[in-house]
């Protein structure tokens, strides 16, 4: 198998999936049907615009005018920020102000289709020229209602030097090179066929992951990983829950670092979730299940996405979500995690100091809401019997 082979088996992998195809040179300018106007360009302007007027139909053409300027000429201070800021953007709206009887006000315009992923546009590209300090020709870009959200780097699976992380190091050139193909990127895989891995645009050579499960695929190790990476992944309900459920950004003295999930991190999360509705709507017992960690399995970053879902969830109402634990710097540890990681949670969360100041927080809270504190404030009171602290009526406890 050449590389040739692995792109067009890849192509195919996609149009299975529903994906429509393009190869890069026939959509770029001078091209037998051009939607980009220089190499310089990464987002697809007739399909971004065409997504974004079915999405807000209820909007008026300026405030769609705004939103597509905004995102097309969007640039920021580093890649990484950058990133982030268009993904708050793109996941939640993009904010544009609207002149309406001569009052303004604010409004937010749908780049996404959440629930219906007909209503989105899916276009995959081989061969995608782009300009920037060089002109370089990354091999597939997989674009969603026009936007580049991932790039996909192949090497020669017979050649012993080309590997998977000859790959890695081609995406790391071409974020120097051609940053603006990357400030929407949700996420980067790499693979020399047998081997495939995935990562986000801040990940080092270590954090690029495999993805080991996807429909249809009984036996993994009877395909190719890249196979079902692709399967698995791109499956486009799985690739809009991922985009919009599984992608944090933590920063630390050291930076800001994008995280995005593992496959067990999703798969995990979605049992979880089904596991929590499954007590509330049916058993009512409060018993939401248990789950099994290996050590560095990731589990503080499982519970983040577990809390954000939760908390996202429409069947919840907004729950107040209480994460107890049974040691101090566990507690410490899972509370810090949570606070570099606001954007899936949506609140900034709080730890409670003592006893009283739970039961402050707990009792002032109506909805919503993100506290820490260990399980030795859940025991009764010197002399007392009863159990001093009660949960909301809105509340859910993670132990």
């Amino acid at each position: 198998m050449t590389e040739n082979d692995l792109e067009l088996a890849c192509i195919d992998w996609f149009r299975d999936l529903g994906w429509e195809y393009a190869h890069g040179e026939s959509i770029s300018p001078g091209g037998f049907a051009p939607e980009r106007a220089h190499y310089n360009e990464v987002v697809l302007a007739p399909r971004f615009r065409a997504a974004l007027e079915s999405l807000n139909p209820d909007l008026p053409a300026s405030a769609i005018d705004d939103a597509e300027k905004r995102v097309r000429q969007f640039a920021g201070q580093s890649l990484v920020e950058a990133n982030r800021d268009l993904y708050v953007w793109l996941r939640d709206g993009i904010p544009v102000d609207i002149e309406e009887d001569g009052h303004r006000r604010q409004a937010f315009v749908a780049v996404f289709n959440w629930t219906d992923l007909t209503r989105n546009d899916w276009l995959i590209v081989n061969q995608f020229t782009v300009k920037g300090s060089k002109t370089v020709r990354p091999d597939m870009v997989a674009f969603v209602n026009g936007l580049p959200l991932a790039v996909i780097e192949l090497k020669n699976p017979a050649d012993e030097k080309a590997d998977v992380f000859a790959a890695f190091n081609q995406i790391q050139n071409y974020k120097n090179e051609i940053p603006q193909l990357f400030e929407p990127n949700m996420v980067c895989v790499i693979s020399d066929g047998a081997v495939a891995r995935l990562g986000s645009i801040s990940a080092d050579q270590e954090r690029f992951m495999p993805w080991r499960v996807a429909e249809g695929i009984a036996d993994p190790d009877e395909h190719l990983e890249l196979e079902v990476l692709v399967k698995g992944l791109f499956e486009r309900q799985t690739f809009l829950k991922y985009f919009r459920h599984f992608v944090a950004y933590q920063t630390s003295g050291a930076g800001t670092f994008k995280v995005i999930a593992g496959y067990h991190q999703y798969h995990g999360v979605l049992k979880a979730v089904d596991r929590a509705l499954e007590s509330i709507r049916h058993r009512r017992d409060g018993k939401g299940g248990v789950m099994w960690f290996t050590q560095g399995s990731g589990k503080s970053l499982l519970a983040v996405f577990y809390v954000g879902m939760l908390r996202e969830h429409p069947d919840l109402g907004n729950p107040t979500v209480v994460v107890v634990t049974d040691r101090k710097d566990l507690d410490g540890q899972l509370y810090e995690t949570f606070s570099s990681c606001r954007i899936p949670l949506r609140t900034s969360p709080v730890q409670a100091g003592d006893r009283a100041e739970l039961k402050k927080l707990l009792s002032e809270q109506v909805a919503g809401g993100i506290f820490f504190t260990t399980i030795q404030k859940f025991a009764p009171e010197k002399g007392q019997d009863n159990r001093p602290l009660k949960n909301p009526a809105n509340s859910m406890q993670m132990v």
